[in-house]
């Protein structure tokens, strides 16, 4: 009887070290084969005397390989890290992109640094990320639609290279302060919509605004413009604080309501090439209650065929 325990012992004891090394070599074999399909994202590093952020679990990044199986994107991500970095490479490969909505409505993420293999930000990519602070992009020529929608944190945006950004992309960022887009040669409709926090706006590149773009950013007192070629409908329409816009003899199309209710602009220098005024429902209002232009801007507009409704009013 004794033995017989002892031999059933015996075999129980070697049973389980069967499974647990089974386990351990499926394991590698999935790791070194290809297969798996989740990486560790990384936090960033910490400064001296900085505090670790809380939660400091980095989670997990799902991905897929592109078509044609030269690169990866990020297609979801685990865990509620508050400073995140996309990693470069995944299994060898270049991280070339995120999938929509990646972020969207993370309550937790304050920064996020994405490597310069990711060239775009896909629409709604952070849309109500309202703790996100800051993000840095330095490989990014286009930003998709809502892509930062309702940030109402993000304070910090560097960007470079883009050159596209995309309708509501940065609608309602309230906190946003200053942008700087030295490539930039589209800006969608809507843009930087209430982004009434926002003081300055230089564009040297920017040959398209769209309607609405910085409409009642009623903080925005500086505009440097010069490429800029139309200006759509009521795209700086309630600008009360603006003061300077810097534009250059490409200007040739200012639209409805364009400048209406700027009521302190008083540095613009009307562009011999701008004639053009669409109108809505009958009146232009480009210049509508701009009456801190000087006399000589406003009458030459006039003789360029601005109807000059509101302008003397």
């Amino acid at each position: 009887m004794h033995k017989n325990k002892l031999l059933i012992t015996g075999m129980a004891a070697l049973l389980l070290v069967f499974q647990l090394t089974t386990c351990r070599n499926s394991r590698e074999t999935a790791d070194s084969d290809g297969t798996s399909r989740a990486a560790q994202a990384t936090e960033s590093p910490r400064r001296t005397g900085e505090p670790a952020a809380t939660p400091v679990n980095p989670g997990i990044f799902g991905y897929i390989r592109t078509e044609n199986r030269d690169g990866v994107i990020i297609t979801y991500r685990t865990g509620n890290a508050t400073n995140v970095v996309v990693p470069d490479t995944i299994e060898s490969l270049p991280v070339v992109g995120i999938q929509t909505g990646l972020f969207q409505n993370d309550r937790e993420v304050q920064s996020v640094t994405l490597p310069v293999t990711v060239t775009a930000i896909p629409n709604d990519a952070f849309r109500g990320c309202n703790s996100l602070v800051s993000i840095n992009m330095p490989g990014v020529t286009t930003i998709g639609l809502n892509a930062f929608r309702d940030c109402t944190s993000l304070t910090t945006v560097s960007l470079p290279r883009a050159a596209t950004i995309g309708n509501n992309a940065f609608y309602n960022c309230s906190s946003l302060a200053n942008i700087t887009l030295p490539e930039a040669a589209t800006i969608g409709n809507e843009a930087f919509y209430n982004c009434y926090s926002l003081l300055t706006v230089t564009m040297p590149g920017v040959t398209t605004i769209g309607v609405n773009a910085f409409r009642g950013c009623n903080s925005l007192h500086t505009v440097s413009i010069p490429g800029v070629m139309t200006i759509g409908s009521e795209a700086f329409r309630a600008c009360i604080s603006l003061v300077k816009v810097e534009v250059s003899e490409r200007l040739t199309t200012a639209g409805f309501s364009a400048f209406r209710d700027c009521i302190n602009l008083s540095d613009f220098n009307v562009p011999t090439n701008l004639t053009q005024f669409p109108r809505s429902g009958g009146a232009d209002n480009t210049f509508f209650r701009c009456h801190k232009l000087p006399f000589a801007a406003r009458d030459r507009l006039i003789a360029q065929g601005y109807s000059g409704a509101g302008l003397y009013q």
